[in-house]
């Protein structure tokens, strides 16, 4: 199936052996030792599959919608205050429209937008509309998972015509206009806007990735001039390393970063 961009959320997983129960792929969750169906991983493999492939997950995605249009989660994220259980999160929901828009399951995908309409979206005091990825009181603003879910109920609008999904698209694309310059860290970007730490490798490159497509999508010369001050493709990983250390080091996040990588190694188990 064809996507906005060739990297997903489940390609950090490469490395981590998968299980498939009925052409359908169980994956490690986060932050446990556990196999399970995610829908993250899920709404992924059928953006990023054959058509073939693509269709167990497909599947999946309209058995196991709830009746209020989302797909809960049962595993927390120890490292944030107060997260619920069980939770909605944006960058699933948007990746399940996604998927279910290119597959034409136009009416649960209408379904899954309703459910990230009820349970994902913060408005801060300044007017601006978020899509959370996670549902915590304090908003974290992660940047790739806001864009993934508006690339969903982008989806769903150029498919649709969905009023809504338009109203809610144009407001994201004016947020993010408005924000992308507190995710900046001069040649680098910012994973999220709640520890503020500096992105790994990895999500620079999907946020790159992101506002180039932002920028297609759009023509909007804002997006394609962080994506290419954000890009590193050219920059040898020694340097990149060294830039990222000086970030964290200038901006104070030390603490924040050595965090990020215990709960790696917590994670790798």
């Amino acid at each position: 199936m064809s996507y906005h961009i060739d990297v997903l959320p489940g390609d950090t997983d490469k490395n981590t052996p998968h299980i498939y129960k009925n052409g359908v792929i169980k994956t490690k969750i986060p932050y446990t030792q556990k196999y399970s169906y995610h829908t993250t991983a899920i709404a992924s493999c059928a953006l990023s599959s054959n058509k073939r492939a693509a269709l167990p997950h497909i599947k999946w995605l309209v058995d196991n919608i709830k009746k209020d249009g989302t797909y809960k989660h049962n595993f927390v994220f120890p490292f944030y205050d107060n997260f619920p259980k069980p939770w909605v999160g944006g960058l699933s929901q948007g990746l399940a429209i996604s998927a279910l828009v290119q597959a034409n399951k136009v009416e649960v995908a209408e379904k899954a937008f309703n459910g990230l309409q009820d349970n994902c979206i913060h408005v801060d005091g300044l007017g601006n509309t978020w899509i959370e990825e996670y549902p915590l009181d304090k908003p974290v603003k992660i940047l790739n998972g806001f864009i993934y879910a508006l690339f969903g109920v982008y989806d769903l609008y150029k498919k649709t015509g969905n009023e809504e999904a338009e109203e809610l698209w144009k407001k994201g694309i004016r947020t993010l206009k408005h924000n992308l310059k507190r995710y900046d860290l001069r040649n680098w970007s910012k994973y999220d806007l709640y520890s503020e730490i500096p992105a790994t490798p990895f999500y620079n490159k999907i946020h790159v990735k992101q506002l180039a497509a932002l920028y297609n999508m759009t023509t909007d010369k804002i997006f394609k001039r962080y994506s290419i001050k954000w890009d590193t493709t050219n920059c040898p990983l020694n340097i990149r390393i060294n830039r990222i250390k000086k970030i964290v080091k200038k901006n104070g996040t030390l603490g924040c970063w050595n965090k990020h990588r215990q709960r790696k190694r917590w994670l790798d188990g």
